[in-house]
């Protein structure tokens, strides 16, 4: 008996991959594969203020004009957009000792967290935009996500644990195991 994925009587045409046509990537110019090729930018804003790589953006669902990045610089930012989606401002979240990897807002907006591979989240205040707890997880935190109807964080970790906190008391409530 041979496993098929595939029914032959659903193949349309079969095609050597050494007959293929050549994909755009292969008729591109040594300069266009480099990255030179310049691109139509379809951005309404771009920020800038991050000083290395930008892993984690999240926009709050409760109001979408604000957007929250966390990137290799140790470092978050909150970012208010205009109604014309520019840049009104912006508020640097500092505190983290290594890489911000995750941000979230909580369910109404009232609360936003960061997240670092120092095993710390920030649970923040959206309207005064300071720092109301800090939790401590997992030795590396991989991710974090808020409930969708309440103030819990959920948060895992590079040790297979999932974490998860009261963020209105910071109180952790509960610490799952199994995951490797």
């Amino acid at each position: 008996d041979e496993l098929s994925f595939i029914d032959p009587s659903e193949v349309i045409e079969e095609i050597d991959y050494d007959l293929r046509p050549p994909s755009d990537d292969e008729n591109l110019t040594a300069d266009e594969k480099d990255g030179d090729e310049l691109h139509a930018d379809g951005s309404r804003a771009t920020f800038e203020g991050h000083s290395s790589v930008v892993y984690t953006v999240e926009i709050d669902r409760s109001n979408p004009r604000n957007v929250l990045t966390g990137g290799g610089d140790d470092r978050g930012f909150l970012i208010d957009l205009s109604k014309d989606l520019q840049i009104a401002s912006h508020h640097e979240l500092s505190g983290h000792t290594d890489s911000v990897c995750s941000v979230g807002f909580s369910h109404d907006g009232q609360l936003f967290s960061t997240a670092s591979f120092d095993g710390r989240i920030f649970v923040w205040d959206s309207q005064l935009k300071t720092q109301k707890f800090c939790l401590e997880g997992p030795d590396e935190i991989e991710w974090i996500d808020w409930h969708s109807q309440g103030p819990i964080i959920l948060a895992g970790g590079r040790d297979g644990t999932v974490w998860m906190w009261l963020a209105s008391t910071g109180e952790c409530m509960q610490v799952f195991t199994g995951h490797e």
